[in-house]
């Protein structure tokens, strides 16, 4: 049996194993839709034999459909058809899966997504009379379609009300597949609910409650173009799925390309975002397409063709691990089955994190729209706090090239604003002043978040249809980054009629200092000279290949300790939530530091490194030391909120490596809270509750023992050890202790309701994460 202090401990150590992933394919059929759309050319030619995504087919696990039964639709499949893809899915051993509205569209819903009517289910009806196994159900927005969206005939019902209104129409489909599987797609972020991880957490809830199951999955519908951030965006909801052992999804688009090889390449910029840059990795990948783009599917080695992608997405992982003093960078690039990567490239850059910025140079390629004759203009424009951004601003603007194949221009400031368009005020708040310095005249550009403004360059002649290249020489500072972007814009002969534009975010600029090549055993090194003080950050990047996926590491300058941004979270759910007097934290973060455990409860020091919270010490358990997974190496420290923030509203944490200290970071401090921890198993992350044996409780399908009704067990948490109300399935338990049983531990002892079974809902009080705990009669 594995002693509760060494699960504890490993419950709080933070870097998960990688969990096996479900590929999801799901392209648009050939058929013509009202709004104009239509899809894949070749999209029957997947469901034969000789099928050129051999390759593809192999790695992908579940086969999305949509809803087009409609025979009046041009190029509708035929009856044949359908009974052609269902037999060649089952052929090959892929899952069939539907995306349908479960909504009933009565008084409201009426074309609002997630809705349907009740000829819906002839669709099902339909799929069971082809040969069709429908083995998953992916609901079409139901939550957002039915709750928070606002507009004509929208149902603004609650989470219950939705979750009633869709289980039982579910109901119907389960009479005729009563094996079918369950889950969810909503955009995320949503638009017009800045509060939507905690609304849809509720509809999770609500979902179980009505269901007497949790969802099977749940997958984003990110809308890629409208949040830049939307990485960080969706991470707290991450986290939320994490905690209630949903599996998280990933839809892997090109969204509002305008051919198929930029389709294409968004879709793999978005992976790249999401798994590298992000350093997550879905439980399911799905790539899905509901527009035009991409024409084909076929044949998987088109690096233009959707089963391309999966290939694509299926090369062997990468990790770059990555070390520097101040003059020297190092480290080692392996694959993800550890073996070393050798004669490849790694690219060395320097950035700053803090401060002004320096001067870099910013370039924007493309190709110039052909709409005729009519684009014959172009423009560069600086926006700030405008077009859909909002953030502090400070930036110089000191010329830029444009180029293509038969037209060039250049600007710059050397003859004061003469050909630059700047609104006045009222129309501009930011503060714009033409200043000089060693790099030259520029545009000083300083805005806070409320303020905005624009700047255009003179209108310069462009070639429809060339390829064009624009280059940007300018200083970002780096908390400029979301505030706005440069755009490279199109306008017809009369400098009216815009066309899509290429915009390039605002970031700080970079210094490469080199490309080293790994050797035989993967590693790499390179001796740079020393750089100007101030806040930096190396990368060290490795672009992939057609068999490697690209990697990239990430530490500051010199070895100075680093807190990541929201590195500071509950070690029991690995959340940021208020931290709460003598509760256990976890900082995530770089250079915290050598590998170290606690021997003695009074610890203050591990591998060199120092925590306060407040000023006052916090006492350590465990410093990871450098750790690489997916692919960027970062540390772990987890220490003890002292009982004297008490009283505090929020505090500074410092972390102090060998007399040397990281950035403080803020955090938020609230008392009566006490979360409980948790550990992973084969049936999801579960809450370390033992029986009085210190056994854990859980499902016997995972090789645990399920608690039985009248049996006191016990569960173990941090925070405030002071009795909470404990309930299982809505049923009130009787709390007979609870108390410290050790520093930052807190256990909880009570008894278990008669007439509940199964995985069931408990709630602590003082908690406000909902669990599950597993009872047998």
């Amino acid at each position: 049996m594995i002693s509760l202090c060494t699960l504890l401990f490993a419950a709080t150590a933070g870097f998960a194993a990688e969990n096996p992933q479900l590929v999801w394919l799901a392209p648009l059929p050939n058929t013509r839709l009202p709004d104009g759309r239509i899809g894949a050319v070749d999209y029957m030619n997947l469901f034969s034999p000789a099928a050129p995504w051999i390759s593809a087919a192999s790695r992908v696990q579940v086969f999305k459909i949509y809803a087009l039964f409609n025979p009046a639709l041009p190029g509708a499949l035929t009856d044949s058809q359908w009974r052609q893809l269902f037999a060649d899915l089952d052929r090959r051993g892929i899952a069939l899966a539907l995306e349908w509205g479960p909504l009933l569209n009565t008084t409201c819903g009426i074309g609002v997504e997630g809705f349907g009517d009740a000829s819906a289910l002839t669709t099902i009806q339909k799929i069971k009379s082809l040969g069709g196994n429908l083995r998953y159900l992916a609901m079409d927005e139901p939550f957002y379609g039915a709750s928070i969206f606002n507009g004509a005939n929208a149902c603004q019902w609650t989470p219950k009300q939705t979750a009633a209104d869709a289980v039982r129409n579910i109901a119907q489909v389960r009479a005729i597949f009563p094996n079918v599987i369950v889950g969810d797609i909503e955009p995320a972020p949503p638009p017009g609910a800045p509060d939507w991880v905690q609304r849809y957490t509720e509809w999770l809830d609500a979902w179980k409650e009505a269901a007497g199951t949790p969802l099977a999955f749940f997958h984003l519908d990110v809308n890629y173009p409208s949040f830049p951030n939307w990485v960080s965006d969706v991470d707290p909801f991450r986290r939320v799925l994490a905690g209630r052992s949903i599996p998280l999804g990933v839809i892997y688009n090109g969204l509002s390309a305008k051919t198929d090889s930029d389709w294409m390449r968004a879709a793999e910029d978005h992976i790249f975002q999401y798994e590298v840059l992000g350093g997550n990795k879905p439980e399911q990948a799905v790539f899905q397409t509901w527009e035009s783009l991409p024409t084909h599917v076929l044949p998987e080695t088109d690096p233009n063709a959707l089963t391309y992608l999966v290939n694509r997405y299926s090369r062997r992982r990468t990790a770059i691990s990555l070390t520097s003093t101040a003059t020297q960078v190092s480290g080692k690039l392996l694959d993800n089955q550890g073996n070393p990567v050798a004669s490849s490239t790694v690219d060395i850059t320097l950035q700053p994190t803090a401060g002004p910025g320096f001067v870099s140079t910013y370039t924007l390629t493309g190709k110039v729209p052909e709409v005729a004759t009519r684009v014959t203009q172009g423009v560069l424009q600086i926006c700030v706090n405008e077009c859909g951004s909002q953030g502090p601003n400070d930036m110089n603007l000191y010329s830029y090239r444009y180029a293509d194949s038969g037209m060039n221009a250049a600007q710059d400031f050397s003859k004061g604003l003469t050909g630059w368009a700047i609104p006045p005020p009222p129309n501009r708040t930011a503060s714009v002043q033409l200043v000089s310095d060693s790099t030259g005249p520029s545009l000083l550009i300083k805005a806070t978040p409320t303020q905005h403004t624009f700047v255009n360059s003179t209108f310069f002649p462009i070639t429809p249809g060339s390829t064009f290249t624009l280059t940007v020489q300018a200083r970002v500072s780096p908390a400029s980054v979301g505030s706005g972007y440069f755009a490279m814009i199109f306008l017809d002969a009369t400098g009216g009629s815009p066309v899509p534009r290429v915009t390039l975010p605002f970031a700080p600029g970079i210094s490469r200092l080199g490309s080293p090549r790994t050797t035989g055993d993967g590693t790499y090194s390179l001796v740079f000279p020393a750089q100007p003080a101030g806040s930096m950050r190396l990368d060290a990047s490795f672009a992939g290949s057609d068999t490697l996926w690209p990697a990239i590491a990430s530490a500051p300058l010199g070895n100075i300790p680093a807190i990541n941004a929201n590195g500071i979270v509950n070690a029991a759910t690995f959340q940021v939530t208020p931290l709460s007097p003598g509760a256990w934290f976890s900082i995530f973060g770089q250079n915290l530091g050598a590998a170290g455990q606690w021997a003695e409860a009074n610890t203050t020091a591990l591998g060199g490194a120092e925590v306060s919270v407040c000023g006052l010490s916090a006492l350590m358990s465990y410093n990871s030391g450098p750790i690489t997974n997916n692919g960027a190496t970062g540390w772990q420290i987890n220490a003890l909120t002292p009982e004297g923030v008490a009283g505090q509203k929020s505090c500074p944490v410092l972390v102090t490596v060998s007399g040397v200290a990281a950035p403080p970071a803020t955090v938020t401090i609230a008392s009566g809270i006490a979360e409980l921890f948790s550990f992973t198993s084969q049936a999801g992350v579960l809450p370390i509750v033992s029986h009085a044996d210190y056994s854990l409780v859980g499902p016997a399908s995972a090789g645990l023992v399920p608690a039985k009704p009248g049996e006191m067990v016990i569960a173990w948490g941090t925070g405030d050890c002071v009795t909470p109300a404990v309930t299982v399935a809505g049923s009130a338990a009787i709390v007979a202790f609870a108390g410290q049983a050790g520093p930052g531990l807190c256990q909880f002892n009570f008894v278990v309701p008669h007439g509940v079974t199964g995985g069931t809902d408990l709630r602590v009080s003082t908690s406000p994460t909902r669990y599950t705990l597993w009872v047998s009669p």
